[in-house]
């Protein structure tokens, strides 16, 4: 991070390269006077770290949670490059008032002017600088990586810069609500170009109302929507219901018209559910069978016995595809006599682990799926077509996960927490052109394959209708070592859900907690190879403390089953037994 990025700190060298400067608040504030009638010659104030409750940076150019004193991260300069960019266009200042204050006010409420902006500004332009003065530092711009691949698409293809859009998409907010709410399922209609900038895939598209709303599941009549769970949520085909997995492990559906969700008793352990053509039925997997069971609700159906799907795709009315197990092909299933017959098997020559997450093609005589490779995490899996009548298949792209079909003509898919779309023809069944991301920030488990499925969570209904869960503080991260003294930065370990580190005093040994359908383990990774072990306990929330200064103990604390939490001390080479120091009914860790 910079956190202080402004013009002051963006020079020109004699050559003409740009270079930015003053990297880190170099500059300690010890007390002198603020400048307050001007805004961005304000001091630039700095402490040991970044840590909520200190401001941070000079006025002007600070984001919204800067002004307020919360902790920051690199989002933080991506407000500030969305100020300058805003600025260089205008020749003007974005956020100026009377005093410093003033302009950390109009900070927090003020809206950039947009009418400001040359006439001929390129709307994905406006775009971008809209992304990065997101205030709510979710939504804003993950990357400055990604700001430069558009600007340098855009120079050296200046049309795309002008591409119109169609369909503006109105934003409505319960703000209220959403203070509280940490889970939430998006419906966003994209109309015509909309938002995707894709194009209908019908000669003759309905007239459709842009629609965007928030579903909080976390009002009363709405149930939790459980996280880390696959393809957790789907919406059906014809863009009108919703249905996803609780936190109680049962399938919940609603009509987006109405306001309350309705559980579908029965079906608890539900997981890979699937729409049926008419949107009247509901396919799921148990613990032990393939089963379904009718949106108005009623006794499930058992269909065949299953292992463990990972995902489940209807043909027609009486036909369906799905895997049967996490290391299988595809198999095909007769609803009028439950007869099976196998469609795919893995080529075991390269390496392939399984196929997965199968959706068949608007031709009904086609099936899209994933086919992951072991040691390979799922996000450079293969994207394959195979024909449902003859099992015959080709490789459409490589490198994605999760793979669904748009009828706008494209095939969108995940990596990391971004989906893509590439155009793709149905008929040919090729890609052209190369992958463009058209949404950030969504709840995936697409990069560890030890503990990951390769799902994402989002849909996509035949007349556009996107549904999809926000990875909110979903946390997969690259665990790495920067040598301080030449500045060379290297990966520890493949990605994961990995947070509160502890390095060992000798430094060969990082201690974090790892994160799993919801629930925390203690975890050791050696910082040479990047094995990662198991430490703690197999059935509790675990939370990291701290090493002894000899490295011989490692204090961490855990929740049981009781909501007990206790604070306990063990040997790192567990050559003894593990010691409680502590207990108490309230949260608590070392």
């Amino acid at each position: 991070m910079h956190r202080d990025l402004k013009p002051a700190n963006v020079m020109l060298t004699a050559d003409g390269r740009v270079k930015v400067l003053d990297f880190g608040l170099a500059r300690a504030y010890q007390g002198e006077g603020v400048n307050e009638s001007n805004a961005d010659l304000s001091p630039t104030i700095t402490a040991a770290m970044t840590q909520a409750g200190v401001v941070l940076g000079t006025a002007a150019y600070m984001s919204p949670e800067q002004a307020r004193g919360k902790g920051v991260d690199r989002r933080t300069d991506l407000w500030a490059f969305g100020v300058l960019l805003w600025e260089m266009l205008t020749g003007d200042r974005l956020f100026l008032g009377e005093t410093v204050s003033d302009t950390l006010a109009a900070i927090l409420r003020a809206d950039p002017d947009w009418d400001k902006l040359p006439a001929d500004t390129p709307e994905e332009v406006k775009r971008l600088i809209a992304r990065c003065l997101e205030r709510d530092q979710r939504k804003r711009l993950r990357d400055i990586g990604e700001a430069r691949v558009r600007l340098e698409r855009w120079d050296h293809d200046p049309t795309s810069m002008h591409a119109p859009v169609t369909a503006e998409v109105p934003m409505v907010r319960n703000h209220a609500a959403r203070r509280w709410l940490p889970w939430v399922v998006a419906a966003l209609a994209f109309v015509a170009a909309g938002y995707l900038g894709l194009s209908n895939y019908s000669t003759t598209p309905e007239a459709t109302a842009p629609l965007a709303l928030d579903v909080d599941l976390r009002l009363p009549g709405l149930d939790i929507l459980r996280v880390n769970a696959g393809a957790n949520a789907i919406i059906s085909p014809q863009g009108d219901r919703i249905a996803y997995l609780g936190e109680d492990r049962f399938i919940h559906v609603k009509a987006l018209a109405e306001r309350a969700t309705r559980r579908l008793e029965g079906t608890r352990s539900g997981q890979s559910i699937a729409f049926s053509p008419d949107g009247q039925w509901l396919a799921y997997a148990n613990n032990t069978h393939l089963m379904r069971v009718a949106f108005a609700g009623g006794s499930p159906i058992e269909i065949v016995r299953t292992g463990d799907p990972r995902g489940i795709s209807w043909i027609d009315d009486t036909t369906l595809v799905y895997t049967t197990s996490y290391h299988t092909g595809l198999t095909v299933v007769s609803l009028a006599d439950n007869t099976t017959r196998e469609l795919t098997t893995l080529d075991t020559a390269t390496n392939e682990r399984s196929h997965r997450w199968p959706q068949v093609l608007p031709d009904g005589r086609h099936v899209l799926f994933q086919a992951q490779r072991l040691g390979r995490s799922y996000e450079r899996s293969d994207l394959v077509v195979a024909d449902l009548a003859t099992g015959e298949r080709r490789t459409v792209y490589s490198g994605g996960s999760y793979p669904r079909y748009a009828r706008s003509g494209h095939l969108v898919f995940a990596r990391e927490r971004t989906l893509f779309a590439i155009a793709f023809d149905p008929i040919k069944l090729e890609v052209s052109g190369l992958p463009a991301p058209v949404l950030e920030d969504v709840r995936t488990l697409v990069v560890d394959q030890q503990n990951h499925d390769g799902a994402a969570a989002y849909d996509i209904s035949r007349n556009g209708t996107l549904l999809y869960a926000p990875a909110g503080n979903q946390g997969i991260v690259r665990i790495a070592a920067l040598d301080l003294a030449t500045g060379v930065l290297s990966t520890i370990s493949e990605p994961g859900d990995y947070n509160m580190p502890r390095l060992s005093p000798d430094g060969r040994t990082l201690a974090v907690v790892a994160t799993r359908q919801g629930r925390s383990a203690v975890r050791l990774i050696d910082t040479e190879s990047g094995l990662v072990t198991p430490y703690g306990l197999a059935d509790a929330s675990e939370y990291l403390g701290a090493w002894s200064p000899d490295g011989q103990y490692l204090y961490w604390s855990f929740a049981d089953a009781d909501g007990v939490y206790s604070i306990v001390r063990q040997r790192y080479d567990r050559s003894a037994e593990m010691v409680t120091l502590y207990q108490t009914k309230n949260f608590t860790m070392p």
